[in-house]
């Protein structure tokens, strides 16, 4: 594991993310159905050619989740006693991938990814006790990176009465999804760079070529009985 930022949300945490694969967005690597991974593969490629972000959006609902990290933190610390180091952005040692957990728990030792998502969401993950596929994708994704064995996933929702606030589900390592994310990430590079060099060698139109033109033929007048 690299050590690219010691922080996160810099400018150096920002720019050190542009063109990466990152771990947050596993999920649209292993999506189910190949759309989200096109997108996503075609937003890093536009990165690795401008050298700009294309993830400056931040939604209400995400800047709600950054807001209440610390908040969790503090719950997580106070509830199961865990001491969670914060940490900035990391690399893989020899995968293309790059993230930063939202902690890590090195007593444990564990990475800590939390959630702070709509209140249905929230009960949802009460009844089921599971991690959305998504975010599964995104607890391997950390521990392939980091190299635990475990990671603590937390939904958070202070609207909640206080004993429904925090919702903590320990996800175990899984070798075989671990592997199969190491060969797509592979994969995935290659489609990114396909990309790139199809913008990059695109010649357009020779020059001076002129566009055909289609001739209109108006129908024959219909004669007046």
């Amino acid at each position: 594991m690299i050590v690219v930022t010691d922080e996160q949300r810099t400018d150096a945490w920002y720019s050190g993310r542009i063109g990466w694969p990152t771990v947050s967005r596993a999920g649209d690597i292993m999506a189910r159905t190949l759309a989200p991974r096109k997108r996503y593969a075609t937003q890093l490629a536009l990165e690795r050619i401008t050298g700009e972000s294309a993830d400056g959006y931040q939604s209400a609902a995400m800047a709600w989740g950054t807001e209440m990290e610390d908040a969790a933190r503090l719950m997580l610390r106070l509830t199961l006693g865990y001491k969670i180091e914060t940490c900035g952005l990391l690399q893989h040692d020899t995968l293309p991938l790059r993230g930063s957990p939202d902690g890590l728990t090195p007593d444990v030792p564990a990475t800590w990814e939390n959630k702070s998502p709509t209140s249905h969401v929230h009960v949802d993950t009460i009844r089921t006790r599971k991690v959305p596929h998504n975010y599964y994708w995104q607890q391997q994704g950390q521990l392939l990176l980091v190299g635990y064995d475990l990671s603590i996933y937390t939904s958070f929702d202070p609207r909640m009465p206080p004993n429904a606030r925090l919702v903590v589900i320990e996800v175990e390592r899984n070798q075989s999804d671990i592997d199969r994310l190491g060969e797509e990430l592979i994969k995935f590079d290659e489609e990114i760079n396909a990309i790139v060099e199809t913008i990059q060698n695109y010649q357009g139109a020779p020059h001076g070529q002129q566009r055909h033109k289609t001739s209109i033929i108006p129908e024959p007048a219909m004669a007046k009985g």
